[in-house]
């Protein structure tokens, strides 16, 4: 850029060189010929001097639109790197989502499990058996089957977990038996006659045991999560 400039300044001397011998020229045929080639200097001159400044110009817009371009390339990959993060931080969350439901799941599993085989271990045929207590002792069980039934509808599984949403269902009709049996269990306290002992009997036995084998289901689709 240096060398132009200075290029520039040594045209611009020898145009005005130029002028001023023209100008102490004598003779017709001198004095035009000395204009002629000074003004072929100066256009030559002022044409060199257009043309650098254009090129200085270009160069500066140039400049801009690399600027430019490399804020635009900046900026994608910032929002490439945020895009990344937030996919990242969204699978972070999936997967925490995921574990903390199959744990509630386990647990109501497991519960519920142990409230159905406490149900069938009951010998309610046993004539010194404490009855006041066995009434108290399935109301109790009763309100933990609801309970479980409750926590169960509240939990919201994840979107795309489809076994852990398979699993839900077959803890629902698990407890859905459950909650059937754990109903007749405390209704069989409650029968005015050998019919209805009977009935209630057969219902919360049949459920219990279904409820029983559909909470071994799920707990076996848990166990390969």
């Amino acid at each position: 850029m240096e060398l132009q400039v200075y290029l520039l300044i040594l045209m611009s001397a020898v145009t005005l060189a130029a002028f001023t011998s023209a100008v102490n020229s004598r003779g017709t045929s001198r004095v035009v010929l000395s204009y002629i080639l000074a003004s072929l200097a100066l256009i030559l001159t002022v044409f060199c001097v257009m043309k650098y400044m254009s090129d200085q110009e270009l160069a500066v817009k140039e400049a801009e639109k690399v600027k430019y371009e490399e804020q635009l390339r900046l900026a994608e990959l910032q929002r490439q790197a945020e895009e990344e993060a937030r996919l990242a931080s969204g699978q972070a969350a999936d997967v925490e989502g995921e574990k903390k439901c199959k744990a509630e799941l386990v647990s109501i599993t497991g519960s519920g499990s142990s409230i159905a085989r406490t149900i069938l271990s009951v010998d309610v045929e046993n004539e010194n058996a404490d009855y006041d207590g066995l009434l108290a002792r399935s109301a109790g069980l009763k309100g933990q089957a609801f309970e479980l039934k409750r926590k169960l509808g509240e939990l919201q599984i994840p979107a795309g977990s489809a076994k852990l949403t398979e699993a839900k269902q077959v803890v629902e009709k698990a407890l859905q038996n459950l909650t059937v049996a754990a109903n007749y269990f405390n209704l069989y306290f409650k029968a005015e006659d050998e019919d209805e002992e009977d009935e209630r009997y057969d219902l919360y036995k049949q459920n219990a045991k279904a409820a029983v084998s559909n909470f071994n289901k799920a707990s076996e689709q848990l166990s390969k999560e």
